[in-house]
């Protein structure tokens, strides 16, 4: 998927290279934005993301309302809010999405994907069958 907001991709969230390749060499394509959003917390387990970070990366808009859907669905996500300045000079805060628990994150991660997937594939069948 083309991103919309035709953002550069700068810099990545640094995490060791153990975890990010097994996430990325283990788990199946996203099919949906929560998946897309829980893929990458799980990829920068030990960091976290950004909001602009999860935007950028995953082409999800809304990423609060992605977050707030996963949490209802059972994913612990914490928000560490970090200190920063603005460009007008004034302290200000923004929040950084972890995973409190990688585990339970790859399997939340897989029973969405999976059950995506099914539903794709007994639509496609259906389809199959009419024709």
């Amino acid at each position: 998927m083309k991103n919309p907001f035709n953002f550069k991709r700068t810099k990545k969230v640094e995490t060791p290279s153990s975890s990010r390749s097994y996430v990325e060499q283990t788990l199946p394509k996203a099919e949906n934005k929560q998946a897309k959003v829980l893929r990458e917390l799980l990829t920068n387990y030990k960091n976290g993301c950004s909001r602009h970070y999860l935007t950028t990366f995953t082409g999800v808009v809304n990423v609060p309302t992605a977050i707030r859907q996963l949490r209802k669905k059972g994913v612990e996500i914490i928000t560490e809010k970090k200190p920063t300045i603005n460009e007008f000079g004034r302290p200000v805060k923004y929040g950084i999405y972890k995973l409190a628990d990688f585990k339970q994150g790859l399997k939340k991660y897989n029973a969405i994907n999976d059950k995506l997937c099914k539903s794709k594939q007994a639509a496609k069948s259906l389809h199959m069958k009419k024709q």
